[in-house]
């Protein structure tokens, strides 16, 4: 498994790579992570079907805040 942080899972090289691991993994789903926030206007269902299905990324939203306060207490 791996938890992503901060990184942008639009990303087109993250994808290609999360992608290959997947095809590489036939036999198992991977269960990844990402830490991702969620500013009101993300249709966060909509995120983790398309996470999911295509990447075996489960996403863990925590409110968008300036400086992303939320995150170190989602993290302790």
């Amino acid at each position: 498994p791996v938890l992503f942080v901060g990184f942008s899972m639009t990303d087109p090289e993250l994808g290609y790579l999360l992608r290959g691991a997947r095809a590489s993994l036939r036999d198992a789903e991977p269960r990844h992570f990402a830490i991702m926030p969620a500013d009101g206007t993300t249709d966060e269902e909509l995120v983790r079907a398309r996470l999911t299905s295509q990447f075996g990324v489960h996403p863990i939203f925590y409110p968008a805040t300036e400086g992303h306060s939320e995150l170190a207490p989602l993290l302790e």
